[in-house]
Order: C-alpha cells, then sequence, then structure tokens
C-alpha cells in the first residue's frame, strides 16, 4: 500500500514548520508507531533541534561537490531500513549532484511508493504557478521549485501561521538568522508588506486546495483552460499564469505546442527553452499536446474546439506595426468569439537584446560554401549580361537573366538570407556595370531606383514564398516520415512471432525516428551485459524496476552519460533502450515511449499467446495421459480381477490334500508322499496368483490416483465426513490381507467431522495401513488414533514392526521409493503408496509425518477440517508433535 503525505507548509522561513512536524513525530512516537528522521536542515534554533531529540535519525549522506562535502538525505538507507514514518525537511530542496534524484520530493514519492509515510515541509512560494507572483511581491526569482501537484495531491496539509508582527519580532531578536544576516532577511522577504502579502498569498492557497478537495468528487461540466507553448524566454509566465486560472476554477488544464516550419531554423538555445517550457507545463499537471501544421491559430482553433476550450492563455511580444495580416491572437479571437483569451505580454527586449538576436542568427546560419556559391551565382550572371549587352540584346533580357539568378539563389539556399545579401550583390554590379554613369554605384534617375526595388521586392516574396514551401516539405516529410515508421512498427510487431522478433521490429523503428548510438537490453540480460559500467548497470536495474526513464536526460539518476526508457505497458516490463551521450526533444521523447509501450503490449501479447499455446499443449498432454491410463485400468485391471476371482475360486473349491470323500489320505490307495506335496504346492500357487494379482490391481490403483491427484485438471469432491467410518470402512477393505495381524481403531465411537474427498483420503488411509502391514510381522498389532483441535485433525497409524530406517526417514513420501532405490527394503511395489498420501494430503491444506517410536513406526497426516489450504485458521497445533519431513 502506498504510503501518505502530509505536509507542513508556510509562507517565510521561520514560521516553525520544522518545529510543528518534530512535534508531530514525537506524538507519532507515543502513539507506538515507527518513527524515523531521515532528513532535517541544521538548524540554529534551540527549540527546534532539541525536537530531534529522542528520535532514530539516519545519517545523512556525504557527497563531495567542488571541494564541499555536502550532506544530503541517504534514500537508499530509509528504503532499507523501511520504517513507517519518515521525517524529511524541505520538499522542494535540490540534490546535490550524484544522488539518485534531482529533486528531494522525487526521493519524497519513492518512499510513498515504497509504503512509507513521510512527513515533511515546505514555503508556499516554492509552488511552480506561484513563482511570478512572488517574484513580484520580493523582486526575487525563487530557483528551487515544486510540481503543484505534489501540493494537491498529499494526503494532508498543515499550516504553520504566524502573524507578520510577531514573525519580525523573533527575526530582530536573532531566533530565526544570525544578527549578522537580519538587516539583508530585512532586504529581501521579511519586510513586513511583503509578509503580509505573502501571507496573504499562502492563505488563499491553502483555501483554493481545500476548496477543490471538497469539490472533487462533484460532477460538473466546468472550465477547460488551454495554454500555449512556444520558445520564447517568457512562456513560462503563460505556463504559469494558465496552471493558476485552472486551478482557481477546478478546470481541466491543457496545453499546445504547434510545430511550424520556422522551427527548423531554431538555434540551440530556443530549442533548450522549449523543452524547458515543455517541462515545467508538465510539471503544472497539464496535458500536453505537440501537433504539426503550417498556421499555428489554424490548429490552435481546431484543438481548442476539439477539448471545448473556454479559457486560452497566449504569450505576445509586442506590436508589429508593419504586420501585412493579423497576428494569431487576433485570428484566434476572431475565430472563437465564445471563447475567453487572455493575452500575457512577454517582456519587450531591448535594442541591445535585439541586435544581439540578430547577429546570433546571422552567424547561426552564415555558411562560408554557400555564401561563395551565391556570390560566383550573381557574378556568371553578370557575366552572361555583358556578353548579352554587347551582343545588342535588350536591356530586359540583362535584367531577367540577372533576376533569374537571384531567384535561383533562393530557390536553393537553406535560408532567406541569402537571396537577400544576392538581391542587393546584384543590383550594385547591375547599376556599377550597365547603368550610366558607368563605374560608380550613383542611382541616376527614378526610373532604375524603381527597378531596382522591383527586383528586391520580387526576390523578397520569391524567396519567402520558396523558403516557406521547402519547410512545409521538410516538416511534412518529417511528419510522414515518423507517423509511417509508427505505422510501420504496428505492422512488424504485427507479424513477430517471438520477443526477439518484436526487439528486432523495434530496433528497425528506432533507426528510423532517431538514429544514434542506442541498444536495446532485455530484462534479463542487464546483469550480464557487457559495455557499462556497474554505475550504469544500476540506473537501467532502478529504471526497470520503478518504471520510470532515468539517466542523463531526464532528473533522475543524472549524472552519467546514458538514458534508459523502459520498455514497459501498465503491467508488464520486456527491457530497455539504452541511449547513449544522446539528447531528445520532448517530441522525440514522445514518439519514442509511444513506440516502446506498444512494443512492450506486443511483447506481452506474444507472451500470453505462448502461453496459451503451452497451455493448450499441456492440456492435450493431459487428456491424452487419462485416455491412456483408462486404457489402462480397463485393459490391466479387468483381466487381473479376472484371474485374481478365478484364483479365488479354486482355492475356494479345491479339495483337502487329507481327505478324499472322507477318506484319510494316509488310507487312499495308491497314495503317496509325492502327490500329498504336490497337491500342496499347488494350492499354494493359486493362491500365490490371487495374492499377486489383487497386489498389482492395487499398484495399478496407486498410479491411477497419483495421476489423477497431479494433474491440471484435478479438482477435490469435498464433503463432510465422519473420520471415524472412513478409517473402518479401510480397515475392512485390508481384512484380506492382515492375515494374524490385529488392526483396530482406538476410540471408534467419536465422531470426527472433517471436510473432504472421502474416496481420495479412504485411499490414504488404505495406503497407511498397507504400509504398516508390510512392516509388521503376522502376528503384529496395528493402531489407528484421531486426534482433532478446533480446526485442525490428525490421523496416525501406529505399528509394533521393525520401525523405519533412520536413512530412509526423510524420504519415506518420495514417489517410487522401492526396493531398488538407494534406500532398499524388502518389500516390493511401485513405490507409490505413500507419495500418494503426500499429495492426497498436501492438496487438502495438510502434511504428513513419519518418524519412530520405542517399538515400530508411526505414520500419519495432519489436515485442516475445512479441507482447504489458507483459510483463516488457526496455527496448525500438532507442530510440536509431527516433526516436519523435507
Amino acid at each position: 500500500m502506498r504510503g501518505k503525505l502530509k505536509i507542513f507548509y508556510s509562507y517565510i522561513a521561520g514560521a516553525g514548520k520544522t518545529y510543528a512536524m518534530l512535534q508531530a513525530a514525537h506524538q507519532l512516537k507515543a502513539e507506538g508507531k515507527d518513527v524515523v528522521i531521515g532528513y532535517v536542515e541544521p538548524h540554529t534554533r534551540p527549540d527546534t533541534m532539541a525536537l530531534v531529540e529522542g528520535l532514530e535519525l539516519i545519517a545523512p549522506k556525504t557527497v563531495n561537490y567542488k571541494n564541499l562535502d555536502l550532506k544530503d538525505l541517504d534514500l537508499e538507507a530509509v528504503l532499507a531500513r523501511k520504517p513507517e514514518y519518515v521525517v524529511i525537511d524541505e520538499l522542494a530542496h535540490t540534490n546535490a549532484p550524484g544522488l539518485r534524484h534531482t529533486k528531494r520530493y522525487q526521493d519524497v514519492l519513492d518512499c510513498l511508493d515504497a509504503g512509507i509515510n513521510v512527513l515533511t515541509t515546505v514555503n508556499i512560494q516554492h509552488l511552480v504557478s506561484l513563482q511570478d507572483v512572488v517574484k513580484q511581491i520580493s523582486k526575487i526569482e525563487v530557483t528551487e521549485t515544486l510540481p503543484d501537484y505534489i501540493f494537491d495531491e498529499a494526503d494532508q496539509v498543515a499550516l504553520v501561521d504566524i502573524e507578520p508582527v510577531e514573525l519580525h519580532e523573533r527575526l530582530q531578536a536573532g531566533k530565526i538568522y544570525p544578527t549578522a544576516k537580519v538587516n539583508r532577511a530585512v532586504e529581501n522577504f521579511f519586510s513586513q508588506k511583503k509578509l503580509t502579502a505573502l501571507r496573504e498569498v499562502a492563505l488563499r492557497r491553502g483555501a483554493a486546495r481545500l476548496v477543490a478537495t471538497n469539490r472533487k468528487n462533484q460532477m460538473d461540466a466546468g472550465d477547460t483552460v488551454l495554454a500555449c507553448l512556444s520558445y520564447q524566454d517568457g512562456n513560462g509566465r503563460v505556463i504559469r499564469s494558465a496552471a493558476r486560472l485552472a486551478k482557481a476554477l477546478k478546470a481541466d488544464f491543457h496545453a499546445i505546442y504547434v510545430q511550424t516550419d520556422k522551427d527548423d531554423e531554431l538555434d540551440q538555445a530556443a530549442k533548450d527553452q522549449l523543452n524547458t517550457n515543455f517541462k515545467l507545463a508538465k510539471s503544472l499537471g497539464a496535458q500536453i499536446s505537440h501537433i504539426h501544421g503550417a498556421d499555428a491559430a489554424v490548429q490552435i482553433v481546431d484543438y481548442a474546439e476539439m477539448v471545448r476550450a473556454t479559457k486560452i492563455v497566449m504569450g505576445r511580444s509586442g506590436s508589429h506595426r508593419w504586420r501585412l495580416k493579423a497576428s494569431t491572437s487576433d485570428r484566434i479571437i476572431a475565430a472563437l468569439p465564445e471563447v475567453e483569451v487572455h493575452i500575457i505580454p512577454d517582456v519587450a527586449p531591448t535594442g541591445h537584446q535585439r541586435s544581439a538576436k540578430l547577429w546570433e542568427q546571422i552567424k547561426a546560419h552564415f555558411h562560408l560554401p554557400i555564401a561563395l556559391a551565391s556570390v560566383a551565382i550573381v557574378l556568371a550572371a553578370i557575366g552572361l549580361g555583358l556578353v548579352l549587352d554587347l551582343l545588342g540584346a535588350p536591356v530586359l533580357v540583362v535584367i531577367g537573366v540577372i533576376e533569374f539568378a537571384v531567384l535561383l539563389v533562393a530557390y536553393k539556399a537553406p535560408s532567406s538570407w541569402y537571396p537577400a545579401g544576392s538581391v542587393i550583390l546584384a543590383i550594385l554590379l547591375y547599376n556599377f556595370l550597365f547603368v550610366e554613369p558607368y563605374y560608380t554605384f550613383a542611382i541616376a534617375g527614378h526610373e532604375n531606383l524603381i527597378n531596382y526595388l522591383l527586383m528586391g521586392v520580387i526576390t523578397l516574396f520569391f524567396s519567402t514564398f520558396v523558403a516557406q514551401i521547402r519547410r512545409t516539405q521538410r516538416a511534412a516529410t518529417q511528419s510522414s516520415n515518423k507517423m509511417a515508421a509508427i505505422l510501420n512498427a504496428n505492422r512488424k510487431f504485427s507479424l513477430a512471432t517471438n520477443e526477439d522478433e518484436v526487439l528486432h521490429a523495434l530496433s528497425e523503428v528506432i533507426n528510423e525516428i532517431q538514429p544514434g548510438d542506442w541498444q536495446i537490453m532485455k530484462k534479463d540480460e542487464v546483469a550480464t551485459w557487457e559495455g557499462i559500467s556497474e554505475k550504469e548497470r544500476g540506473i537501467i536495474e532502478w529504471s526497470l524496476t520503478n518504471l520510470h526513464s532515468a539517466g542523463y536526460d531526464t532528473d533522475t539518476l543524472k549524472d552519467v552519460s546514458i538514458t534508459c526508457y523502459p520498455i514497459r505497458t501498465a503491467d508488464y516490463v520486456a527491457g530497455a533502450v539504452v541511449i547513449r551521450e544522446g539528447q531528445l526533444d520532448e517530441a522525440q521523447k514522445r514518439a519514442l515511449k509511444a513506440v516502446l509501450a506498444e512494443a512492450a503490449a506486443f511483447i506481452q501479447r506474444v507472451k500470453l499467446v505462448q502461453a496459451q499455446r503451452e497451455q493448450d499443449n499441456l492440456a492435450e498432454r493431459e487428456r491424452l495421459k487419462m485416455v491412456f491410463m483408462r486404457g489402462v485400468s480397463h485393459d490391466m485391471r479387468t483381466p487381473l480381477a479376472v484371474i485374481e476371482g478365478a484364483a479365488e475360486t479354486l482355492l475356494q473349491t479345491w479339495p483337502s490334500p487329507d481327505e478324499d470323500a472322507g477318506v484319510p489320505a494316509s488310507e487312499q490307495p495308491g497314495a503317496s508322499s509325492l502327490a500329498l506335496t504336490t497337491t500342496a504346492a499347488q494350492k499354494q500357487l493359486l493362491a500365490d496368483i490371487r495374492n499377486e494379482s489383487h497386489e498389482m490391481a492395487r499398484s495399478i490403483d496407486n498410479l491411477l490416483n497419483m495421476t489423477k491427484v497431479t494433474s491440471q485438471a484435478f479438482e477435490l469432491q469435498l464433503q463432510p465426513e465422519v473420520l471415524e467410518e472412513i478409517v473402518e470402512n479401510a480397515i475392512e477393505k485390508c481384512q484380506p490381507r492382515k492375515k494374524g495381524r490385529h488392526i483396530s481403531l482406538v476410540n471408534p465411537e467419536k465422531s470426527t467431522i472433517i471436510n473432504c474427498d472421502p474416496n481420495l483420503v479412504s485411499q490414504v488411509v488404505i495406503n497407511l495401513l498397507d504400509n504398516a502391514i508390510k512392516h509388521t510381522t503376522d502376528d503384529g498389532e496395528i493402531k489407528v488414533k484421531i486426534k482433532e483441535s478446533k480446526e485442525w485433525v490428525q490421523l496416525k497409524v501406529i505399528d509394533n514392526g521393525t520401525g523405519i530406517q533412520p536413512e530412509v526417514l526423510p524420504h519415506i513420501f518420495n514417489d517410487f521409493l522401492t526396493s531398488d532405490s538407494q534406500f532398499a527394503d524388502r518389500h516390493r511395489g511401485l513405490g507409490l503408496g505413500l507419495g500418494i498420501c503426500k499429495s492426497v494430503v498436501e492438496s487438502h491444506g495438510g502434511h504428513m509425518y513419519a518418524r519412530n517410536h520405542e517399538n515400530g513406526a508411526e505414520v500419519g497426516f495432519a489436515m485442516p477440517k475445512s479441507g482447504q489450504a489458507g483459510s483463516n485458521q488457526e496455527v496448525e497445533p500438532f507442530t510440536g508433535a509431527i516433526p516436519t519431513v523435507a
């Protein structure tokens, strides 16, 4: 069962969160709970630190970082100790490098998953959705953040409140920070105005959580908030604003990113910012959709209609005075007049920032070979123009040749910067070489100026049009390739007949989606896989155990060069894909995880099909075995019964050797000692035939019973029976074989009711009696005793025979223990009798036992009266009297 999380929160440090948490820990300990301290932030407050005394403390882990010894929560020690409750301070803390997780709240989640209850603390300003609000109040950006869902989904939250005036007095008295830091603290968070505002934020946030909890199970059509994601730095404000709005309205929260053709020109910084915004939206609980399209506004409108969004939150970077078409936000507002669109303006960049960004774009898109090729094309066109001019060609032909060269650059170049530079170079050279005054860059006349402007406009429109077509085509090709790869994956997976074929198909699909240095590991291959370090092996094993990606490109165990993605479904893990030194964007991660989940589902299906096939084969084998055994039963038992019956009849009608029609044998005419001997021998042979036929019939019965009991389809036919009656019937059946032995049931007048399969239990008793008969002399004594408790019954067969050899005793219930075995005895047979007893008794939830006593041996069993194992019965009461037999 998952552990429970209780958070003690406040609006500022020094309010008493840790103190209240430790008090709660002491209260739990007083109630008899197992409570330990996982980590408590060292404080200079004596009252707080005094509460640490009296509680078990798990030593923190020491991590050396930049020649500093950092102490942090030892998660592995906590999980190994597995207390009922653990105290972990500072929920939003960022862990030291080298620990399992990046953030402490991830450690807490691991503890909860392990069934450990957690007490922890946090300040409200660490919630991600409140970053902008806190920054506006304090003018300080909080870097250690906590996803809101951790706070909202906690089992309990307790507000530790204190009046700002009282808190300010405590600060001035040095009870929160040392006196030297008081002035700095007042300048940051501890001014009266800021404390009052932060306290209001904490109270409102707690109230919002309470309202949301109270209405959690109410059915309500409600609102849907849609946040528009981008790669802009200020998009975080959009996401946090949308998350706060969704929280306040108790609305569903969606986020959308539309990847257009312009995304191919993003630099690495923009891509990193986009991934950061994706992670932020995910941490705030948004359902993220990544869509490809040429027009962002159209895609956003379509998605908003699909999810029935009532609020759209998006950003806008300033105004564009010379925009030729309506902005994205204006088009969305026009298309969805019934939807509220909230515009969060981005911080406008300064002139220096714009210049720096422009220069970065130029550097990112400038490639010397392409630039030289563009210049060469323009120069070639100018040269051809000069030749045409000397040949008397019209001016428009020369201009057309030069313009064609510029358009060729626009068509071939990867960026609009190259045609822009080419048209400027072409205009300058044309004006220099073809227009009077020659060999000067001065522009003479309005007609030439118009021609140059016309060349520039045509080039601009054409290059823009061509670039857009190229980017759209490239995006469509990439999207279609990925979609084709995913669809192809389904086809390849469906053709696979075993796990290896599915994994082979998966490797082909991953190569199509994301070529690179990666490998697939089966779950059972991780321990022996070569080429990875022990640390990397441990990370892969952790990922497979916890069903979570881990490594370089994640927030878990990231101080390695590999990233591990488990191949899993909700309840099955097949293996992992390990990518070395690679970083995927969010779209690639989602595509990869989707393919891995599909592969895992197919592997699971293949295994289920194989298991079903094996089950069908097993069922067929069981059927054939039962057919065979029924054939044996009919074809062998019937002749044996005839032989035994014929021998018995002959014995009963055979004349005695000492009488012939009442005449003594000694007085019979012609009588001799040889004749007398022959007659006695013949009668003995008949007795042997009868006895051996009966013994063979019993062996066949035992073989059939063993086959029946061990069959997969076997079910007990339980019904209430009197055990004494079963024993008396068994004794009666053993009468022909007992000879001079005395077999009795002690206290036959008792009535011990037991729920059992009477035919099988009767066979158990018969086998026990037969075993005693074989190991006693003809004048021996065999007793059957029955003992019962509230829930259990014990039956034991006691004889006064030779006992059981000590070396045989541990193996006496093994199948096929015969005279040919290692532990031989003088008796023949298949050795199945006691083996059948063991199988039958264990199927009833009991166990067999055997031991020697002073005058012989004792063999018996104990079983629950219910005849079933695993019910809520008392502890078996005969354990002390019945040794466990291996």
